[in-house]
């Protein structure tokens, strides 16, 4: 009996024995999640280790030429004691693994389209290479030995040349520049303490009173921050301009106008209401506003479940009255168009109904508008089905960063990460020219944090106004410098001074 007893014993010590060895393994990985952590110096599989050489440079801006010979000298060498490309070198990295979708994960977090990089749809890892916290290169797996990085605004492809041990000679190729797109912090910028934007609002459609619009102009001259207030969208071209929607009620039908007039103007003759004859019923609600293009969605009925129209376009200030949407072609070129077959074909991989819609790119590239995610402008084109446009459609993202026609300024200088650590909550945000502050949109509150001229964020709000959940930004004009003495004149006449909260409450 007491040898039975010892066996037993002896086989319940081996058994936790076993059962910690494999916690302490699966510590040693860094397993979490969907994300897998590989830390120096445990023994963990790295499949990006070893080393590697020029395969080829893609410029991300424009057709900017580039000189090969520059970078076909460069290198990398990935392990879990070191990590290098080209000159630069970190020690003891850390490697967080995620796995993405190509097209979502490259517009959404540097705004590319992937078809301009030569890569296909579908899933890839993605390596963030960092050490003492601070950011180093992100790595993408793209196919069997071959990776691509970010370098400067350049993309680059290499091909694995063999695991061997990495030389400790410079790499004579690109010059060592840190990769901007990953560390903002690093980034050379001109410091502006004096800034200001104008922000459009508009708020969810009621059956009764349509929608409503309003802009806010917050600034700051260095010194204090203030804030005004203006009915409808003020936005600035050779002049300040006023946008509206005018309503009309008919014979029971209710008719929608856009109207467009110089700040100031108290009088409105009959050229300046739009088309003035009412043929039939329609609706008009406004969901972009640029210098030189609006964006607009219309219909002759409301969605009773979300109360949105069914077909949307992008008109050009100077014509706005006959309501023809613009094709892509004409904002951005053939390269519009081309990003547009592209995330079409993408799309319809993912999505096999978008074919039992019908349609056609034609009709898809003059059925455009402009989105805010994630602290930045995003292009879309809705597609109609040809049986039940009005009530069946999809929106497709087009893989392409709006071009300076639709917004001449659009950068975010601190990660979006960064901005989700600081508030929580926070649904948009959006960077001023020069850094002078950002403004983070919550749910209920537009809260401004600013900069020093070092650089650094502060964690404590100077200014939060609030705002109605169902409000939506549609609009974000800047101004710095001299000019903001300019802007704040225009909107203290023609609007009137917001008292803001002094602390983020119920945040």
């Amino acid at each position: 009996m007491k040898r039975t007893n010892r066996i037993i014993t002896h086989v319940i010590r081996i058994i936790t024995l076993m059962a910690c060895t494999l916690m302490l393994f699966g510590c040693s990985l860094g397993i979490s999640g969907n994300e897998r952590v590989v830390h120096a110096p445990e023994p963990a599989t790295l499949e990006i280790e070893g080393s590697y050489s020029y395969l080829s440079v893609v410029p991300l801006e424009g057709t900017v030429e580039i000189s090969e010979s520059d970078y076909k000298s460069l290198t990398a060498y990935f392990d879990t004691k070191e990590a290098r490309v080209g000159s630069e070198t970190v020690k003891s990295p850390e490697y967080k693994v995620k796995l993405v979708n190509v097209f979502d994960f490259l517009l959404n977090r540097y705004r590319l389209n992937p078809s301009r990089l030569n890569l296909k749809d579908g899933e890839m890892e993605v390596y963030d290479i960092s050490t003492e916290n601070k950011s180093f290169y992100q790595v993408f797996s793209l196919e069997k030995d071959m990776i691509g990085i970010i370098q400067g605004k350049n993309f680059i492809k290499l091909v694995r040349s063999g695991d061997a041990v990495p030389t400790t000679e410079k790499s004579s190729g690109a010059a060592p520049e840190m990769d901007m797109a990953f560390d903002s912090s690093s980034k050379v910028i001109s410091y502006q303490p004096k800034a200001g934007v104008l922000i459009g609002l508009k708020s969810e459609r009621t059956k009764d009173e349509g929608t409503a619009y309003r802009t806010l102009w917050i600034y700051s001259n260095g010194e204090f921050q203030d804030a005004y207030e203006v009915r409808d969208i003020l936005f600035p071209r050779k002049e300040f301009m006023l946008l509206s929607v005018q309503r009309y009620i008919e014979e029971n039908k209710v008719f929608e106008s856009l109207l467009i007039k110089p700040a100031g103007r108290q009088v409105i003759t009959e050229n300046e209401l739009g088309t003035p004859v009412v043929t039939a019923e329609r609706f008009i609600d406004v969901g972009f506003v640029g210098n030189d293009y609006i964006g607009i969605t219309q219909g002759t009925s409301i969605s009773k479940a979300d109360m949105s129209l069914p077909y949307q376009k992008i008109l050009a200030v100077d014509n706005y009255t006959e309501y023809r949407g613009v094709n892509i072609t004409e904002i951005a070129g053939e390269e519009g168009m081309e990003a547009l077959k592209s995330s079409y074909e993408s799309e319809s991989i993912r999505d096999s109904s978008l074919e039992t819609k019908g349609g056609s790119i034609g009709n898809l590239s003059e059925s455009l508008a402009m989105e805010r995610r994630n602290g930045h402008w995003v292009l879309t084109a809705r597609l109609n089905s040809v049986r039940e446009p009005a009530k069946d459609y999809k929106d497709i993202t087009v893989s392409l960063i709006p071009p300076a026609k639709l917004v001449t300024y659009d950068e975010l200088q601190v990660s979006w990460s960064r901005i989700k650590e600081m508030v929580p909550e926070a649904k948009d945000v959006i960077n001023a020219p020069g850094n002078a502050f950002v403004i983070v949109r919550t749910p209920r509150y537009l809260i401004m944090f600013m900069y020093d001229e070092n650089m650094n964020l502060s964690v404590r709000p100077a200014m939060t106004i609030a705002v109605d959940e169902d409000e939506e930004i549609i609009m974000a004009e800047w101004a710095r410098g001299d000019f903001v003495d300019r802007w704040t004149e225009t909107a203290s006449s023609a609007g009137v001074k917001v008292h803001p909260e002094v602390s983020v409450k119920d945040n």
